[in-house]
C-alpha cells in the first residue's frame, strides 16, 4: 500500500505499508545543488604553449586555498566534485577537494565548450544530493543563466551555488561571490 503527495522542503514524502501493515515514508529529493567554481587565476605574460596547458599561477593557488577555506567556513558539502581536465581547472579541483575532503575526478564535458546539454548529461550520469564542477568562462556564467535566467559574471576564482530542480532542470541561484569575499 502507498499513499503520497505530501510536499516539503523540495522533498516529495511516499510511504509504504511494511509486512505488519506500518506505515515508514522515504523522502524523495528532486533538488540538487550544484556549485559552479571557476579556476583560479593562470595568466601567465610569457606563455608560449597551449592555451589548454596553462596551470594556475602562485598567485592563483593562494587564491584558491583562500576560496576553499571560505567554502569550509561556508559549510559547503559537496558529495563529488568534477573538473575540467585542463591543468589549471583540475588544480583548482584538487585544492578544493583537499579542503572540502570530498573525492575528485576529471571529466571532459567540462573542458571549453560545456554548455546545458553537457549539464544535463552530468545530473543525469551523478545521483549526487550535492555537485561541485570546476570549468571555464564563458562556459558557466552561459550555463548559469540558462538554468536560472540570472545575467551575471564568474570571475576567475569565483563561486556560485544553483540549486536544480531535477524534474524541470531549471534552477535558482542562491548566492555567488567573487574571490575577495574569501579574504574577509
Amino acid at each position: 500500500m502507498r499513499f503520497s503527495g505530501e510536499r516539503a522542503c523540495g522533498k516529495s514524502i511516499r510511504g509504504r505499508a511494511d509486512q505488519n501493515g506500518r506505515f515508514f515514508r522515504k523522502a524523495i529529493k528532486f533538488i540538487m545543488e550544484l556549485y559552479f567554481l571557476r579556476h583560479g587565476e593562470a595568466d601567465w605574460p610569457d606563455w608560449k604553449k597551449s592555451d589548454d596547458e596553462r596551470p594556475l599561477t602562485k598567485r592563483g593557488k593562494k587564491e584558491m586555498h583562500e576560496i576553499a577555506a571560505f567554502l569550509v567556513r561556508l559549510k559547503a558539502r559537496p558529495n563529488l566534485i568534477l573538473t575540467s581536465p585542463l591543468p589549471r581547472a583540475a588544480q583548482t579541483a584538487e585544492i578544493a577537494a583537499e579542503h572540502l575532503e570530498v573525492k575528485c575526478r576529471e571529466d571532459r564535458r567540462l573542458a571549453p565548450g560545456f554548455g546545458p546539454a553537457e549539464l544535463e548529461e552530468l545530473i543525469r550520469k551523478n545521483s549526487a544530493e550535492s555537485l561541485m564542477i570546476v570549468g571555464h568562462e564563458p562556459d558557466f556564467t552561459k550555463t548559469i543563466s540558462a538554468l536560472t535566467g540570472a545575467s551575471l559574471k564568474l570571475s576567475k576564482a569565483g563561486i556560485a551555488l544553483v540549486d536544480v530542480d531535477l524534474s524541470s532542470r531549471k534552477g535558482r541561484l542562491l548566492w555567488l561571490f567573487p574571490p575577495k569575499v574569501a579574504k574577509n
